[in-house]
């Protein structure tokens, strides 16, 4: 039934317990006395009520419920809810959905936003929402998505305060006020936004970058920074390169806001670079954009050893095209390390006699889950033992294969003692909980030593001027930096320096913060691509003014919430 699947796991509900009873008393505190543990019949008595509540509201009932995550969410948001009788809750729930006209699992996230608002009678919550949308000339549904988006807004009761914010922020914007309502919805960081910050609106952002108002439109609920840039900057005419590249203008849009300093360069110096690059691989050039997009970072090997490793996937896979493999290489940059096909070969006939199937089963499973292909045999087997052995629940191969192919990190975990898992937090000289992070988003780092990880993560600590810290946090965002070896980036970011007459320092910060720019200097091995260099200097500004708006925006964002956290630390020794 959808009650069963929707049931809440023992480790979910202490944790929902954890954050609803530890102001009643009802915890027993751990050694440490930094944190409390909710007793056993506390981990109990939520999982009853969360069942009950998962059974009412949850996505199992037959009249379309609240996703299960979004549900949870709300049960832990809400002080007290779970005391509440789960067919109460839903009637609320139901008739402000109905007064609004909005699905129930907007509801949920509305009060997990604004959980002050579950204490209000839905009476005058229907009323304020009401007056709110007269005000802004929206609907009371779309008024509350706005306040769901930017709850500070909930407690201004003189609703013309927000209508003259709104004017002054669409008249600086180019929007209507309706419009503006809307974007700011998408993207809440634009309430935080001073109107005279913005130098580019939706018209210069159509003129220049050649799109339409509703790209544009996408466009800064993205990169919210755009808008500060002036009519110089604004230099990559997205939609006539778009149509050049034969992608949608939507793909473009996704990789300015991961690397909004490409805007200061010319689509003519891009798409040049793309069409060379794809031609290297033998994709398309929209598959070039699609790599400079999703894992940039591959662009810091050589060029030959890119090509060899998609042609090894391509052969050792059975795949029908280089874009196939290509898609395999994106969702596994591990595998830029030292892919062959015998290797691949190997591989695929050692995971099928460890779970029991063919060559060929196995290896259309590993075109849609890669990391079947980095883990080693002996982890696979130690894995396998363990899971078998386990006196509560035993495995079959058949069940591991499951894991492997949903929580690969899960999987690999099993094949090593909590003895070496220990040893990784001293033998990196990070945290444990930087390196569980880093494990959790790259599992196919466990196949590598710790000491070759720290000797990674130390070379790219001294390439880019950055702390270890940091450098693990840059891998986990570009994976592909820990497989490529540290002297091949080392080596593009020097030839790169000598192409734009630059620092090894300044290239390499530039790469570490954006490294999608080298999409603008693809080249072979010994050839100087000097292409970016007349832009470099404006790609670093744009890059700049992103990071310093945001910070600046984030922060006066965080005061309106939560003003003590900002505005003054004094406060905490009177609580």
């Amino acid at each position: 039934s959808g009650v069963a699947k929707s049931a809440p796991s023992r480790r979910v509900s202490a944790a929902v317990a954890q954050s609803q009873l530890a102001e009643e008393g009802d915890v027993s505190v751990s050694d440490d006395r930094d944190s409390v543990e909710p007793s056993s019949s506390a981990i109990d008595e939520i999982a009853e009520r969360l069942a009950a509540f998962y059974a009412v509201l949850g996505e199992g009932r037959s009249n379309g419920g609240i996703e299960d995550s979004i549900l949870l969410d709300f049960l832990g948001a809400v002080p007290g809810l779970l005391v509440e009788e789960p067919a109460t809750v839903c009637t609320k729930l139901e008739q402000l959905s109905g007064s609004w006209g909005l699905h129930l699992s907007t509801m949920a996230l509305f009060f997990t936003h604004v959980p002050d608002a579950w204490e209000r009678p839905v009476e005058a919550l229907v009323d304020q929402m009401a007056r709110l949308g007269v005000v802004l000339g929206c609907s009371a549904g779309e008024a509350a998505n706005l306040i769901g988006a930017v709850p500070p807004l909930f407690n201004i009761r003189a609703t013309t305060i927000i209508k003259d914010k709104l004017d002054a922020l669409g008249l600086r914007l180019g929007l209507p006020l309706l419009a503006t309502v809307q974007l700011v919805t998408r993207q809440p960081l634009l309430w935080a936004v001073p109107p005279q910050h913005i130098q580019s609106g939706v018209p210069r952002l159509c003129n220049r970058l050649g799109l339409t108002t509703s790209e544009a439109q996408d466009l800064i609920a993205r990169v919210p920074p755009i808008l500060v840039l002036d009519e110089v900057q604004l230099q990559l005419q997205v939609g006539p390169l778009a149509a050049t590249l034969r992608a949608p203008p939507a793909a473009l849009i996704e990789l300015l806001g991961r690397c909004l300093g490409l805007v200061s360069v010319p689509p003519e110096v891009l798409g040049s670079n793309l069409a060379n690059l794809a031609a290297a691989l033998g994709v398309e050039p929209c598959d070039a954009l699609e790599l400079a997009t999703r894992q940039p970072a591959l662009l810091a090997a050589q060029l030959p050893a890119l090509v060899a490793v998609l042609e090894a996937l391509q052969a050792g896979l059975a795949l029908p095209n280089r874009l196939a493999a290509l898609r395999v290489l994106l969702v596994e940059p591990a595998l830029m390390g030292d892919t062959t096909e015998q290797g691949l070969t190997g591989r695929l006939e050692s995971l099928a006699a460890a779970f029991q199937m063919s060559v060929v089963e196995l290896r259309a499973l590993a075109a849609q889950q890669p990391t079947l292909l980095v883990v080693a045999p002996s982890t696979i087997r130690a894995a396998l033992a363990k899971a078998a052995a386990d006196p509560e629940a035993p495995r079959l191969p058949a069940d591991c294969l499951q894991l492997l192919l949903e929580d690969p990190g899960a999987f690999i975990a099993l094949g090593y003692s909590e003895e070496v898992m220990g040893m990784w937090p001293v033998r990196l000289g990070l945290d444990p909980g930087d390196v569980e992070d880093l494990v959790d988003s790259q599992p196919a780092l466990l196949e590598l030593s710790p000491n070759t990880v720290k000797a990674r993560l130390e070379s790219l600590a001294a390439l880019f001027g950055i702390p270890l810290r940091i450098a693990a946090q840059l891998v986990r965002k570009n994976p592909a930096l820990a497989t490529i070896p540290p002297n091949v980036v080392i080596t593009r970011v020097k030839s790169l320096a000598l192409a734009l007459g630059q620092t090894m320092q300044t290239v390499g910060v530039m790469v570490a913060k954006s490294p999608a720019v080298l999409a603008c200097a693809v080249a072979t091995p010994g050839e100087l691509n000097k292409d970016l260099k007349p832009y470099a200097g404006a790609v670093q500004e744009v890059t700049a003014a992103y990071e310093y708006y945001t910070m600046e925006w984030l922060s006066k964002g965080l005061k309106e919430v939560a003003p003590s956290r900002v505005q003054s630390f004094s406060s905490m020794d009177r609580r």
